[in-house]
């Protein structure tokens, strides 16, 4: 699935959130369906890779840079609810605004099952590095989408941060 331009994504976004943010409804009931029609119209960039912890790294090392990687998990870096709260109760001066604001707090880094917990956020997880987030192709859903290019990425940034070379085998 290709990404759709920033201006298909915005107007996409501003139409949904002029009709929701209209809805006599306290700001959990609001985000609960927005987000819900958001995510499966597949037309906005959601929950977006832009790094990911040493300890998903080592994992996902250890596992061989499979395709598939159990135990690793997206990490929200701006908590959801408090993402939530603020949009839907702040006076955006625009839906553009608020479009912006959605989408610089909606990025993920990939961290471990360990690492991910109700009570536990970003300052919690092992270091972090960066991810290009064009890496991940678009609309990962819920797990997310190891392609031969993410996993070469990965590989070198494994090398490149724990100055071990991998097997010629991995």
């Amino acid at each position: 699935m290709e990404r759709p331009a920033q201006e298909e994504q915005l107007k996409v976004f501003s139409n949904l959130f002029e009709a929701f943010k209209s809805i006599k409804l306290d700001w959990k009931s609001k985000y609960a369906g927005f987000e819900r029609v958001l995510l499966d119209s597949k037309l906005v960039d959601h929950w977006l890779i832009v790094g990911i912890s040493h300890d998903a790294l080592e994992l996902i090392a250890n596992n061989g840079f499979l395709k598939t990687n159990k135990g690793v998990v997206r990490g929200h870096i701006k908590d959801r609810k408090d993402r939530a709260e603020h949009l839907f109760s702040h006076d955006f001066k625009s839906s553009e605004d608020a479009f912006r604001y959605f989408m610089d707090h909606d990025k993920v880094t990939l961290i471990t099952k360990n690492e991910n917990s109700i009570k536990k956020g970003p300052d919690d997880w092992s270091e972090t590095y960066e991810i290009d987030p064009e890496i991940f192709p678009y609309r990962c859903g819920y797990s997310t989408t190891y392609t031969d290019e993410a996993l070469i990425y990965l590989k070198r940034l494994y090398e490149e941060k724990t100055k071990s070379p991998l097997k010629s085998n991995q």
